[in-house]
């Protein structure tokens, strides 16, 4: 079976790419450029331009299904609010197009939780209303409503995920983008033997591994499901303070390296613990695609690729 995975320069796209390509799959992979020299002679990484509608006919021919990661970061969104919203709705219309008429059998968006809300506190289930107004939330939501519209038209099946904080240990060390959080701390501690917080670590957050991620993609790529809405939260269901997470890296960190490690917290904010979160996993559970994740497992796993991957600074 053939998948096509948009994106793939990101940490997911990237990921995604190896596991599926370990699990037998045939997988293509839609960039806009390839942004590192291992990538320069993959044939299975292919450059596109998402507005033309010649690049996504020939690049979805013979493809069974779709993994829809491509789009502008928080980042992007924030500096350019009206560009950004259009051109991640621009891009997955034209992308649907190319699946209609390549008879794809699924499409799957990789959509955000944040969605919800710009103050992500409370319970939150699929049925939650939607109502963050910040650019890079609006973006996803109008993609996750085109998308919804070719499926309830029958023209194509689609399933939207709605990711938490996607963690695990990446399969290159050549990502340009190191602001995801276990990703930064991690790199932190391999090159100063410290870790400085940008926050005083009393916020909460949904951590999901890369394990359980995969586990959910491959059951939805092998098996059918008719959804009464297809959008679902992919989640961990439990979610961590940034100190929790801090001192289960400390005390695996010792664990490896029998060092201490420094810490620089700032000084404590006010009323940081009132934005607990939880998000449903019932949909997940009740269609068997959650797995159990080890989150010490995954740290350790992260902390000896970075240890062996990064030199430290003097």
């Amino acid at each position: 079976m053939k998948v096509l995975i948009t994106g793939g320069n990101g940490f997911i796209g990237s990921n995604l790419y190896n596991y599926l390509l370990l699990n037998n799959y045939e997988v293509v992979v839609a960039v806009r450029f390839k942004t590192f020299d291992l990538l320069l002679d993959n044939n299975n990484y292919v450059e596109v331009d998402y507005n033309n509608s010649n690049d996504l006919i020939d690049i979805c021919k013979n493809v069974n299904y779709i993994i829809h990661t491509a789009g502008p970061n928080s980042s992007y969104c924030s500096e350019n609010p009206i560009s950004s919203i259009n051109q991640r709705v621009e891009i997955t219309q034209n992308l649907l197009n190319a699946a209609v008429l390549n008879n794809v059998e699924k499409f799957i968006y990789l959509s955000s939780v944040h969605v919800y809300s710009d103050n992500l506190t409370g319970f939150f289930s699929e049925t939650n209303p939607t109502i963050n107004i910040n650019p890079y939330a609006i973006s996803h939501l109008n993609t996750e409503n085109t998308i919804l519209k070719f499926h309830n038209l029958n023209k194509l099946e689609c399933i939207i995920l709605r990711l938490s904080n996607v963690f695990g240990t990446p399969n290159n060390i050549h990502f340009s983008n190191w602001d995801l959080f276990f990703l930064d701390i991690c790199k932190q501690i391999a090159t100063t033997e410290k870790l400085s917080l940008k926050s005083d670590g009393s916020q909460y957050r949904d951590f999901i591994s890369l394990n359980s991620f995969f586990f959910t993609i491959q059951k939805l790529l092998k098996n059918s499901y008719n959804f009464e809405l297809p959008i679902l939260n992919l989640a961990n269901g439990h979610s961590y303070s940034i100190n929790e997470i801090v001192n289960k890296v400390e005390f695996i960190y010792k664990e490896i390296t029998n060092k201490n490690l420094q810490i620089n917290r700032f000084k404590p904010e006010v009323n940081n613990i009132l934005n607990k979160n939880e998000f449903s996993i019932n949909k997940l559970k009740n269609y068997g695609l959650y797995k159990n994740q080890n989150t010490d497992i995954e740290i350790k796993n992260m902390l000896i690729y970075f240890l062996n991957n990064f030199k430290k600074t003097s």
